[in-house]
């Protein structure tokens, strides 16, 4: 695992910032919500290199972050998992 990044977002301060840190990394890295590459990017991924440090690429062509959430509180991955479905 040289060079890659796993995140660890811990309780409700640190899921939601995390939250908010992802969001960036897909604009950043131009990937829809769902991890694929946004149909009108035309860079080749393979020019950059980052995609490696924040995202493990599955066989779909679909890239997944490397990140861990906890929290015991219930009300932060409703919020969560609310803000994935307005994407």
């Amino acid at each position: 695992m040289c060079g890659e990044i796993c995140h660890l977002h811990l309780g409700q301060a640190g899921t939601q910032l995390g939250n908010a840190a992802w969001e960036l990394y897909l604009l950043e890295h131009n990937l829809l919500a769902d991890g694929h590459i946004k149909p009108d990017y035309v860079q080749e991924i393979d020019q950059s290199g980052s995609y490696e440090t924040f995202f493990t690429e599955t066989g779909k062509s679909k890239y997944v972050p490397r990140s861990i959430f906890i929290d015991l509180d219930p009300s932060v991955r409703k919020e969560w998992q609310r803000s994935r479905n307005e994407m």
